[in-house]
């Protein structure tokens, strides 16, 4: 074989060489699996059951300025505690954000809240619904009036000369929640109070709020 057609030789070996690896290439890019595609903002919205999955573990305040329980007080959500939960208001459905309003009841041992919540979502980049925040709205607990034979109300002294206050003497054997409103320096505030067995407790005075001049009593429930 000449220097020629060796040189010949060996340039259609290496032609044939970078043709096939050019179409090894492209079959190569041609079998990558496709990218997925993102939903869009129209994807089904989260139902009532799925949110109320996803907001076990989530914490709710009573979500009101004027509340019966303190500023601290706070609900963590456990499984099973949520029913009747229900879709209220859409506030946003736009630009991947789905904000709503939603109603149910949270369920104790002997008691139950009826509760209001501001619930949103985001639109992940993967086109799937995901949970964002909670804002609470208002928690209220539900009369079950089982109790209210137990508990004895009365407006009294407090000790301080010429201030009044509300008494809660519990006549029963287990511990109470008292729930309610009093009168005072003319204006009405909300109270919670625990009264343990064969006990009293009081609301209002000198200390707690002013002199008590009237009184309603909303809520008697079991404590845990």
């Amino acid at each position: 074989m000449t220097r020629n057609r060796v040189r010949t030789w060996l340039t259609a070996v290496l032609l044939a060489l970078a043709a096939m690896t050019h179409v090894q290439h492209a079959c190569g890019q041609h079998y990558l699996p496709a990218r997925k595609v993102a939903a869009t903002a129209d994807a089904a919205k989260p139902a009532p059951d799925r949110i109320a999955r996803d907001l076990v573990g989530h914490t709710l305040s009573e979500g009101v300025d004027n509340g019966y329980h303190n500023s601290d007080w706070r609900w963590t959500i456990e499984q099973g505690e949520i029913s009747d939960l229900r879709i209220e208001r859409v506030l946003q459905n736009d630009n991947g954000t789905y904000r709503i309003v939603v109603s149910m009841k949270l369920s104790a041992a002997y008691y139950a809240y009826d509760t209001r919540a501001e619930v949103a979502y985001t639109l992940s980049p993967r086109g799937e619904w995901q949970f964002d925040y909670v804002v609470s709205l208002g928690m209220r607990i539900i009369a079950t009036h089982q109790y209210d034979n137990c508990i004895r109300t009365s407006i009294v002294e407090d000790g301080w000369g010429g201030t009044y206050c509300l008494s809660l003497r519990n006549i029963s054997e287990i511990t109470l929640a008292v729930g309610g409103s009093i009168l005072a320096n003319g204006t009405w505030l909300r109270f919670s109070q625990l009264v343990r067995p064969q006990s009293e407790q009081t609301v209002g005075g000198v200390f707690m709020g002013g002199s008590v001049e009237s009184y309603k009593i909303e809520f008697i429930v079991r404590e845990q």
